[in-house]
């Protein structure tokens, strides 16, 4: 079965007077509403970025926010993690997405990193069949606040349900209804999505429910 096919849309058209702005939908069903995205502006991008397109870094956890310059939303259970993945995808004009690959590990183990896919290996725990992923939404211009940004997962996914998080944000949990019988403790995939302070976050990855509710309630600005 199909899990994941995950479409971002940096475009859109109101047709209808219940159209909601930066939607999330799973399989054409609209979601409950999240908080509003709005632009967030930074220079960083454009120093960064080179003309061939995206910039891929490898970085400690941490360093990618520094150099942007961006306040952005941390969790205390990804410090000191030596095997994130840093990307930022931008078109220094409109949006960026920053991706940070193993930013939660849970209780996997054993990482090796294959340089030639330029990914960690590494052993599934039994409360974490993978490690968590953070990906960040950002927009970076007032142009791109009125095409608004649509998310939709496609495929094998079900809503779950939506809740309010500690910290007040509204969050959506979305579920991949994929199984597989031949792997031991096998657990599906979760998503949490919500947005802070005009920037949707995203937390992914193979745990349970409460585990992932728990990571949201983590997220905080650093001091």
């Amino acid at each position: 079965m199909l899990e994941i096919i995950l479409i971002l849309s940096l475009s859109c058209i109101s047709y209808a007077n219940y159209y909601i702005k930066d939607s999330v939908k799973v399989n054409k069903e609209e979601l409950p509403e999240i908080d509003e995205m709005y632009n967030v502006s930074s220079d960083a991008f454009e120093m960064l970025n080179n003309e061939s397109g995206p910039v891929y870094d490898k970085n400690s956890n941490g360093g990618l926010q520094t150099k942007l310059g961006i306040s952005l939303l941390t969790s205390e259970l990804a410090s000191e993690n030596p095997y994130v993945i840093e990307k930022i995808q931008t078109d220094n004009k409109d949006y960026a997405i920053l991706t940070f690959k193993n930013y939660i590990l849970g209780d996997t183990s054993n990482y090796h990193y294959n340089k030639e896919e330029g990914y960690y290996d590494y052993m599934a725990g039994k409360e974490y069949y993978s490690p968590i992923l953070l990906e960040v939404d950002i927009m970076l211009s007032e142009e791109q606040m009125r095409r608004g940004w649509d998310a939709e997962y496609l495929g094998g996914y079900q809503f779950k349900e939506q809740y309010v998080s500690k910290q007040g944000y509204k969050v959506n949990i979305i579920e991949g209804t994929q199984i597989n019988n031949q792997m031991e403790n096998y657990i599906s995939e979760k998503n949490a999505i919500f947005v802070a302070d005009g920037i949707r976050y995203t937390l992914r990855g193979r745990t349970s429910i409460e585990n992932i509710k728990n990571i949201v309630d983590t997220m905080e600005y650093k001091n």
